[in-house]
């Protein structure tokens, strides 16, 4: 295995100009954010408004958990500011813009639109986002636009896009929040006009980037950012300082592997002529996994992940077979002082290294300006490396990962978001194997239980389990769009029921074992240290806050299993080392909207059904 000789880190001090400021973190720490704590405003006493059916379920779940969103929100402003400043100025203009579509809604009596769940809103603003929104072909103003803007936007949401939202009537709320949402976008404005001050010209990153470009002439170079927003940044800003060859790449191209060959023709067997290629790609995480690009050997991280495995996986698009570099260069920018202070994102990246040290036995230092030993990469990498297929690391949000799939594929092919929900159960097809990826001919199975748990298996000619991590099953689904059907094997449908009594034994297992996963274990002992430590002063905690921990403990040791998007969220938490206020905060949250565990239930009631299956084989 080819190890990555080189990793450096690198520090501006330089808090981006006038633009990061203790009045721009004041402004943001008073954001009251209205959208997200909407209970907060509903007009009780208004007894000649009676809400209608769906209205009474959509307050049913307007609970405190939309109120966690607001710290989570504030954070993700920050972390947008770490990674540039047009991203940073781009989120405040959005959400000016979504303030002024509910100030619109509420001066016309019309309906609210708001998010299906909680738990949908909670994984925007938990998760690293390569999200062009709605409104990205807006041109910002502060001016009386806003307003026919937001009737533009609020026509659109209303016509195209009316069961992407639940609709609650703006009537039904106090007049505090239209106060509150003017409030707010006075604020936000007030950073906006800081943010005058901004000059691309003397943004330290981009500088320093483009220095590193200088350094790597006329060398392949692969840059990763966790927003479209800076990586359109990036390209722009990169061009107007005459550098050519250069792509910006994110998830809502549809033509991605076009520029892929383009700028990785070698490793992907393509013929193209010099003059047509790409030196530079500035890439979000879409290109993470699953593409080769090891045509180039320098990576450069423009803004660190929140988790450290999409650090790994970023080096790995380069670190595979065909790679004829001596070595990989992988150069990341660590965050300013002043917001390192409040996101801790490179507090939280070292307490993960050091993890990794301890379990390989490095005692080298992890930041500063030496270059790593080779020795001390191995040990790193290789760990790194395993825990990919490791059935028990949940760093991969699977479910995060399938949606991203998803979003592809209906994006080169909209007629897919139709076709797709309409397939009965129980449909399959077959492929041929790529020996490069597995060595075994198999089926690949999905499968979906009445508690809404998903499973995938894989199981060679014989009925044996090949692999059971998630993550690693799903990659093998993997099909382009001209992928040839071929005819299934004799011995499919055999499989398959052999795949499906083994994922239904093990879920039989898990709920009549009455016992606590590790993972569920963890956050159990936390939050129960937790409780008793605000039993022991509650008067620094409400009442009814440490009512709802309590319910939410019970619920983890009498509930049964995790659902699977609570374990994804509350794993990868755990991994980027949560606060226990945080935690306290998300669980209740999940438990609040029903999504923190799945209830027992016999083993009749929660059978496990066919989704779909693949037949995996060697047909030459």
């Amino acid at each position: 295995m080819r190890i990555p000789k080189t990793i450096k880190f690198q520090q501006e001090n330089n808090q981006y100009g006038k633009l990061f400021s203790e009045e721009v973190e004041n402004n943001i720490n008073t954001l009251l954010l209205p959208r997200y704590g909407l209970l907060r405003y509903l007009n009780n006493s208004n007894k000649s408004r009676i809400p209608n059916a769906q209205e009474k379920e959509i307050i049913k779940n307007l609970t405190k958990a939309g109120e966690r969103l607001i710290g989570f929100t504030r954070i993700n402003l920050f972390k947008r500011l770490e990674s540039s400043g047009d991203s940073f100025i781009k989120s405040l203009q959005r959400q000016i813009i979504k303030n002024y579509i509910f100030i619109y809604a509420i001066q016309n009596n019309l309906k609210l639109p708001i998010g299906k769940s909680i738990y949908e809103d909670l994984s925007e603003y938990m998760d690293d986002t390569d999200n062009d929104t709605d409104n990205d072909e807006i041109e910002f103003t502060k001016n009386e636009k806003l307003l026919l803007i937001a009737q533009k936007i609020y026509e659109k949401y209303l016509n195209n896009y009316e069961t992407k939202f639940k609709w609650i009537g703006s009537d039904l709320f106090d007049k505090k929040l239209l106060e509150t949402l003017n409030e707010d976008c006075d604020l936000l404005n007030n950073i906006l006009k800081i943010a005058d001050n901004w000059n691309p010209s003397e943004d330290p990153k981009i500088n320093e980037l483009e220095k590193l470009i200088s350094k790597h002439k006329n060398e392949k170079i692969l840059v990763f950012t966790q927003f479209a927003d800076t990586a359109k940044y990036i390209e722009k800003e990169l061009i107007n300082r005459g550098i050519t060859c250069i792509k910006a790449i994110t998830g809502q191209m549809t033509n991605q592997t076009e520029f892929v060959y383009k700028f990785s023709p070698e490793s992907n067997n393509k013929t193209i002529e010099k003059e047509n290629q790409i030196q530079i790609v500035i890439s979000t995480d879409v290109l993470s996994e699953g593409q080769n690009l090891q045509d180039a050997h320098i990576i450069v991280n423009f803004d660190i992940p929140w988790a450290i495995i999409r650090l790994i996986q970023r080096a790995g698009r380069v670190d595979r077979i065909g790679q004829k570099s001596p070595e990989i260069l992988c150069y990341t920018f660590l965050p300013a002082e002043g917001l390192e202070k409040i996101i801790q994102l490179r507090e939280r990246v070292k307490n993960r290294l050091n993890q990794n040290s301890n379990v390989i036995g490095s005692d080298e230092k992890f930041f500063g300006d030496e270059e790593y030993s080779e020795e001390h990469l191995t040990n790193i990498y290789n760990e790194a490396k395993e825990s990919l297929n490791d059935n028990n690391d949940q760093d991969i949000d699977l479910h995060s990962h399938a949606y991203h799939i998803w979003k592809t594929a209906i994006a080169i092919d909209p007629k897919l978001e139709k076709i797709i929900p309409e397939m009965p159960n129980n449909i399959y097809s077959t492929k041929q194997r790529i020996p490069t990826e597995h060595d075994k001919e198999g089926v690949l199975v999905y499968v979906k239980t009445d508690n809404g748990s998903d499973a995938l298996a894989f199981l060679d000619k014989e009925g044996n389990s090949i692999t059971e991590s998630q993550f690693e099953i799903l990659s093998l689904a993997r099909c382009s769009i001209n992928e040839k059907l071929l005819p299934k094997e004799n011995i499919h449908h055999e499989l398959v029921e052999t795949a499906l009594k083994q994922v239904h034994g093990k879920i039989r297992n898990t709920v009549s074992g009455g016992q606590m996963s590790k993972l569920t274990t963890r956050v159990y002992n936390r939050l129960n240290a937790e409780l008793t430590r605000r039993e022991k002063t509650p008067l620094l905690f409400p009442q009814n806050e440490i009512s709802d921990l309590k319910k939410a403990i019970n619920d983890l040791y009498n509930g049964g299993i995790l659902m699977q998007e609570a374990n994804d969220i509350l794993h990868r938490q755990l991994k980027m080392e949560v606060s226990d206020k945080d935690l306290v905060n998300l669980v209740i949250a999940l438990y609040s909207e029903n999504k923190l565990t799945l209830k027992h239930k016999t083993n009749e009631e929660n059978e496990a059904r066919i989704i779909c299956s693949m037949g995996i084989f060697d047909k030459n």
